[in-house]
């Protein structure tokens, strides 16, 4: 991360899901997510890339598990 990256303190101790979160922006967006304190449930199909961007989120100190399914289909996502 950047010193200039944008802070948001009133996202400290909130939890977001975030779908396509395993690689691009939606990684960038999870590691933005948890360096503000918010704690990071990473969505994705490539359990392989989430497990990568839990691991990365963790090493910097964030919190965040990994939530793997397709959002296109219906009962995987209830199950997240």
């Amino acid at each position: 991360m950047t010193e200039n990256m944008p802070t948001y303190p009133d996202l400290a101790g909130k939890v977001a899901l975030v779908t396509g979160g395993s690689g691009g922006i939606g990684a960038a967006t999870c590691q933005l997510l948890a360096a503000n304190g918010a704690k990071v449930a990473v969505n994705g199909r490539d359990e392989v890339k989430i497990d990568a961007v839990v691991d990365a989120i963790q090493s910097a100190g964030g919190e965040a598990v990994g939530a793997p399914a397709d959002c296109t289909d219906f009962v995987a996502v209830e199950s997240v």
